[in-house]
């Protein structure tokens, strides 16, 4: 909901949303913007008011309205004609006639002059930083600056208005037209109103800028966090590796001769390195399948069945003496290619997973429902 209100002050009438109306309903917050684009839709979004740094102003209710676009023509109502009532007043057949001044307004130096639609500042805000002077007569009207096609005066404004200059600063005031409670409203004239510069305003934007420049660096810091980590994966990926089976090399291998001559050739640096690239690069799902995939790829089945890990006798091979398989050559550069293939494997358990391969190699390929029909 929102709510037209006149200042009683400066009787000057304003649009604002129902949460900035106090329990009293006799005093309302208003925001220490200075910007009138900000102020104008901080009253459109129904913003939620700041204890601590918003003022509060004598009111008067006038009107309450449900939605924002009927706040307007209420407000410009109210700003057209002298007649300020409440809508009790109008209710009880009361008519309170009021002397109408024309209110001051104030306007952003970072403004654009296209007219934008801006809100009107109740003067009440102006004076929030300090006790100002007592009122005195408005002076006569003073000629309006050529440059601008206005009414020949404007009226100069009321000297509630008016801040004591000496140790405070004037601000010029943009002078262009501006539009109040969203409907076009052309400008009297421009005036001079002075802005107090206080410690506390110092101080708030010192905070600002100090919130600011935290914000920056924990950005900063991020970004090289993820910069570093991309840097260390680009780092440990090996480029120009071969993953091909070394030349004159065919798997898997059908004989003991041929598991003496990679023996051999696994002396040689470069045969082994390409060797071992390539099996870790046979994958799977697990160290488990890993294994499996790599064994099944490197020995036959007949090979298979000539080795066990010890090289004791088996007991499924009917007493047949086999070969050991843990001091080969070829079962390091194995267990290197698997510990290589899936991360944080160790070396004792790619060993029990080859163990587990050789053992079963009799029960494969029918081996178990031929011991089983011999039996």
């Amino acid at each position: 909901m929102f709510i037209v209100v006149v200042f009683p002050e400066t009787e000057e009438v304003e649009l604002i949303p129902d949460n900035w109306l106090l329990e009293s309903q006799n005093k309302a917050l208003w925001p220490p913007f200075r910007s009138l684009a900000a102020i104008s839709k901080a009253v459109r979004d129904k913003l939620k008011p700041d204890l601590m740094t918003w003022e509060s102003f004598r009111i008067r209710v006038l009107y309450r309205c449900e939605t924002y676009e009927e706040g307007h023509r209420k407000a410009k109502l109210a700003e057209e004609t002298s007649d300020l009532q409440t809508e009790e007043e109008l209710e009880d057949g009361q008519k309170k006639t009021r002397k109408r001044r024309r209110p001051v307004q104030w306007t952003s130096s970072d403004e654009d002059s296209d007219g934008d639609s801006i809100k009107q500042i109740p003067s009440s805000a102006a004076k929030a930083a300090r006790p100002l002077p007592p009122p005195r007569p408005t002076p006569p009207p003073r000629p309006q600056p050529p440059p601008r096609p206005q009414p020949p005066s404007v009226p100069t404004p009321p000297s509630s208005l008016v801040h004591s200059s000496g140790d405070r600063q004037q601000q010029r005031q943009q002078q262009d037209p501006l539009m109040t409670t969203g409907a076009s409203r052309r400008s009297s004239g421009a005036s001079e109103i002075g802005a107090t510069v206080t410690p506390r305003a110092i101080l708030k934007a010192v905070c600002e800028v100090q919130v600011m420049a935290k914000t920056f660096l924990e950005q900063q810091e991020l970004q090289n966090k993820l910069l570093h980590q991309i840097l260390r994966k680009i780092g440990d990926t090996s480029t120009a590796e071969d993953f091909t089976l070394p030349e004159n090399l065919q798997l898997p291998l059908g004989s003991i001769i041929e598991v003496e001559n990679i023996e051999e050739q696994l002396q040689q640096p470069d045969f082994k390195a390409s060797l071992e690239n390539y099996l870790s690069k046979i994958g799977g799902s697990d160290l488990k399948e890993v294994a499996r995939r790599i064994m099944t790829n490197v020995f036959s089945h007949e090979v298979a069945l000539k080795f066990n890990w010890a090289g004791k006798v088996g007991w499924k091979g009917n007493g047949e003496v086999k070969r050991a398989f843990n001091n080969l050559a070829l079962c390091a550069s194995i267990t290197k290619s698997a510990m290589k293939s899936v991360k944080n494997a160790s070396q004792k358990d790619v060993h029990k997973e080859v163990m587990l391969w050789l053992r079963g190699a009799s029960d494969r390929n029918g081996g178990r429902k031929r011991r089983e029909r011999e039996n």
